[in-house]
């Protein structure tokens, strides 16, 4: 199975699958105006206009030349169509599918995908790191739940911990402020250290496969501890 990004010659194929698939799984969730709204937003010479534009990328899985799976993002990091073939349900290709999207996200240094899921599509959404972020709307006929998804978590909890760090640090000066100028230069000495890896955070970001969160929070403590021994 190939796992690509999709170009025009694949456009037409990729939405007769959409329409499909939406019939089969998520037409009930919605009115016939939703329907009819659904199927004007995927209408061919719409979405050839907005890939030309830029404004959609498509991603999918091609099975013996058969596309059986897509997803589309608008303006990069939202979700607006994702779609398999149910034969091809529940074998991981629609999480495949969405790391193609957030490995395009990460490089761009974008943290955080959003998708109006139907409520079909909840618990899979869930299930890849989703939060719910809103109460169910309806919007002419469709039904959809906001959800997003912070690429870089490890990254956020790093922030809020150096953060934290560098709040202890100035309150350390406030009270060392008449100590004497080494302990002084040890807690500055400190603080640098707290901004150059809040600077460079993005670069272990980039890089959070081989850096976890315990070892980047390891790597933080060691530099401070020997800024302190020396």
């Amino acid at each position: 199975m190939i796992f690509t990004e999709l170009q025009k010659k694949h456009i037409k194929n990729l939405l007769d699958l959409v329409w499909k698939v939406f019939k089969e799984f998520n037409g009930k969730d919605c009115s016939e105006e939703g329907i009819e709204e659904f199927k004007n937003f995927i209408e061919y010479e719409c979405v050839l206009e907005r890939f030309y534009k830029g404004e959609l990328k498509f991603y999918g899985a091609i099975d013996n030349d058969n596309l059986i799976g897509v997803i589309a993002t608008k303006n990069i990091n939202h979700i607006c169509l994702l779609f398999i073939d149910k034969n091809y349900h529940k074998k991981g290709i629609g999480k495949k599918l969405f790391k193609m999207v957030e490995d395009v996200c990460k490089t761009k240094n974008i943290i955080k995908i959003t998708v109006n899921s139907s409520p079909y599509s909840v618990s899979f959404y869930k299930k890849i790191g989703f939060t719910v972020k809103n109460k169910e709307k309806t919007i002419n006929g469709i039904r959809f739940i906001p959800m997003e998804y912070l690429i870089n978590n490890i990254s956020l909890k790093l922030f809020t911990y150096l953060k934290a760090k560098e709040k202890n640090c100035n309150i350390m000066l406030k009270d060392n402020y008449e100590n004497n100028e080494k302990n002084l230069k040890e807690i500055k000495n400190i603080i640098n250290i707290v901004q150059k890896v809040k600077k460079y955070l993005n670069l272990y970001i980039l890089n959070e496969k081989k850096l976890n969160e315990k070892n980047l929070l390891k790597l933080l403590d060691y530099l401070i501890i020997i800024s302190k021994d020396n």
